[in-house]
């Protein structure tokens, strides 16, 4: 008489299973490689830790403030002593918290369906279409996507809400967590001016709150539109974003490129082919097998749960509903990026719809599986084994590119180490000449003279330095120009601001770096194919401007590993 409330509590909590089994996904797509990866070229954000506080957490755009404050936090919550496990960790955690959103709204919406709204999140976690996942130079994308999923979570738990002082308390907490979002990055623009309407779409009905809350939701994203509209059309402000826009603003070119975006999004047995990481297949497949018997596991601890037991899918028409606001969704995830120039490269255009492939891929599936079969537990093996196929997918990618973006870090950490060993410290208005740098892919750690010129800063915080390189073909890095002239070297392409923008020849040291044996050595002597035609750089003393004492120790942590 007693076994049912007995099997109900030796099973295993609902909301345990599901937590644990996101948490093991993100473990295998993120944190196989985590301790030995750090920030490749976004240095300036911890550059500007060092400064203060406000710079630190508050982006010196008015309309991007928040773009610092993920990378701030991780940089505070390290104890600002060099080390990026801060980064990877927050990375992880705001991984893991979006896919658990997720979760908690569908189950919100489909109270009936958690395994629905276990199956969404899965998809959402292992969804690995953009090169740059893995990246904690994106921390802040990850920190936008996490405050969006908040924001949408908890208007429908004020809309819910029994009591009206609770409701608008849960109001209240998700115009903030949608402010923060939208202030931190535009690209969810609208998703956010869409939301509303799908919620009420999927589940509510239309009342006096509904759509009091929906109205005061648009306040936002009015807002903000008009500050863009007066930054862009009456202030005709130049930004980082018009910086970055696509040259051929035509229509027909950008809906070429949503549908490969689209194409991209959805095709989940592509996501790793471009990622070139042969001699770690064989890890990233055992970790997608561990992965996917994780995921397995977790599906049929749910599907046995005594209290998930007459749990069921969505309704055909739900399905339906579903499937149509994830296409919408998936479409509206990208108008933002197609104004960027290169954006069908993949970097950093793909994360933001991880969210409506994830919704639109189970919906397909799940309304698959009612169509082709009546019994439903033949229904749910079929949609178990298409989704363990996104999952085994999803994660061998993620494994491969933690791979990538970790031999991207070591690749500059080696070098970068071997300057702190090479030059202790530094004398002020001393300019750090790179030659020799290699162009062949995967050996050229910094790509831009910024990139060169910012880890140069972090390694001398209290010094007034500045970083600049050769290729070994004589030729620079597009983004800076530097020309020789009788008394030394001068910055004549204006970029991105340097602490130092001329030198004289006894100001310079100038490193060698040989591509075979990727060391670096101190020049006795400038390249003579770089100055020939000019013949006073004989006060070039390298060694006149190297200090005896060290350089902090957090900033020689930031390149220990």
């Amino acid at each position: 008489m007693n076994t049912p409330h007995l099997q109900k509590q030796k099973s295993p909590p609902v909301l345990l299973i599901v937590a644990l089994t996101y948490w093991i996904l993100v473990m295998g797509m993120w944190g196989i490689f985590a301790l030995h990866r750090g920030l490749t070229y976004e240095t300036a954000f911890p550059l500007n830790c060092g400064k203060s506080l406000y710079e630190c957490l508050i982006y010196i755009d008015n309309l991007r403030p928040y773009n610092s404050l993920f990378l701030g936090m991780a940089h505070l919550l390290g104890g600002s002593n060099g080390s990026y496990v801060s980064y990877q960790i927050l990375y992880g955690l705001l991984w893991w918290g979006r896919g658990w959103l997720i979760f908690l709204i569908f189950r919100r919406i489909f109270p009936d369906s958690t395994l629905f709204a276990f199956l969404v999140g899965v998809i959402a976690i292992v969804h690995a279409s953009d090169y740059a996942l893995n990246w904690i130079g994106q921390l802040h994308q990850f920190g936008f996507m996490f405050f969006l999923a908040l924001a949408a979570y908890w208007f429908i738990v004020a809309c819910q809400a029994a009591r009206k002082m609770s409701a608008f308390l849960w109001l209240i907490g998700s115009l903030l967590a949608l402010y923060i979002s939208l202030w931190t990055y535009e690209s969810q623009f609208f998703i956010i001016l869409i939301l509303p309407l799908l919620l009420f779409l999927s589940y509510a009905k239309l009342n006096s709150r509904f759509l009091i809350f929906s109205l005061i939701w648009y306040v936002i994203p009015t807002i903000y539109s008009i500050l863009q509209f007066q930054r862009y059309q009456i202030n005709q402000s130049s930004t980082y974003q018009t910086s970055i826009l696509r040259p051929d603003l035509n229509l027909s070119s950008m809906v070429t490129d949503l549908g490969t975006h689209l194409l991209r999004s959805l095709s989940f047995w592509s996501w790793g082919k471009a990622i070139s990481s042969a001699p770690e297949q064989a890890i990233a497949v055992w970790v997608s097998i561990l992965c996917c018997s994780a995921f397995v596991i977790g599906c049929s601890l749910l599907a046995t749960y005594p209290t998930l037991r007459l749990d069921k899918l969505p309704e055909k028409k739900s399905l339906i509903i579903i499937l149509l606001c994830g296409a919408l969704l998936l479409v509206l995830s990208f108008p933002v990026y197609l104004l960027i120039a290169g954006n069908t490269q993949f970097w950093r255009t793909q994360m933001l719809s991880s969210f409506a492939a994830a919704i639109a891929l189970v919906a397909s599936i799940c309304l698959l599986g009612t169509i082709c079969f009546k019994r439903a537990k033949r229904q749910m093996l079929f949609i178990t084994i298409l989704c363990t196929c996104i999952v085994f997918s999803g994660v061998k990618a993620g494994v491969e590119l933690q791979k990538l973006h970790g031999d991207m870090w070591q690749t500059q950490r080696q070098l970068m180490s071997q300057i702190t060993w090479l030059i202790p410290d530094v004398k002020d208005n001393s300019l750090i000449l790179l030659a020799n740098l290699s162009k062949t892919p995967g050996k050229d750690p910094f790509g831009a003279s910024m990139w060169f010129d910012l880890p140069i800063e972090l390694l001398y915080p209290n010094r007034k330095v500045a970083g600049h390189f050769f290729y070994a073909d004589g030729q620079q890095p597009t983004d800076d120009h530097w020309a020789f002239t009788e008394v030394g070297i001068k910055r004549t392409k204006p970029g991105f601001a340097k602490k130092v923008e001329s030198a004289q020849y006894n100001e310079i040291i100038a490193l060698n770096y040989d591509e075979k044996t990727a060391k670096l050595t101190i020049l006795p002597a400038l390249p003579k194919e770089l100055i020939a035609k000019f013949t006073n750089s004989s006060s070039y003393n390298p060694y006149s401007r190297i200090e005896k004492s060290f350089i902090p120790e957090a900033s020689t942590r930031m390149f220990a590993r």
